[in-house]
């Protein structure tokens, strides 16, 4: 076997675990993405919960305890940031939550409705 025969036979090698590695990555892409669908399906938020969590975040504000809220809204996906926004009225655009946000706007509403309570 010439230096060329053996070349040509690693190229087709090359060739050959190359497809089966494309193979295997579209495989786990449709598993990934497959398995990403179902995540959003199961995550759906019970409205009173999240009102519940809202009243949660706002005994924590009435203790100073931002802190505490920020890292309870660090650990949420978006789509509950939505809901959560949605089932308590906070009033911000699906397109424009972020966790800061929402941080920003909780803290403005608590701040809100502490002063009405007085």
């Amino acid at each position: 076997m010439n230096k060329l025969e053996l070349i040509e036979k690693k190229i087709e090698l090359l060739n050959k675990n190359l497809n089966d590695l494309k193979k295997l990555f579209i495989s786990l892409k449709e598993e990934t993405n497959t398995t990403q669908n179902i995540d959003e399906v199961n995550d759906k938020y019970e409205p009173k919960d999240l009102i519940n969590d809202f009243d949660k975040l706002y005994d924590l504000f009435l203790q100073n305890k931002q802190n505490e809220i920020k890292d309870f809204l660090k650990l949420r996906p978006k789509k509950y940031l939505i809901e959560f926004s949605l089932a308590n009225n906070l009033g911000i655009e699906k397109s424009k939550i972020s966790k800061n946000t929402v941080f920003k706007e909780l803290l403005s509403w608590m701040m809100q409705r502490k002063e009405i309570s007085k």
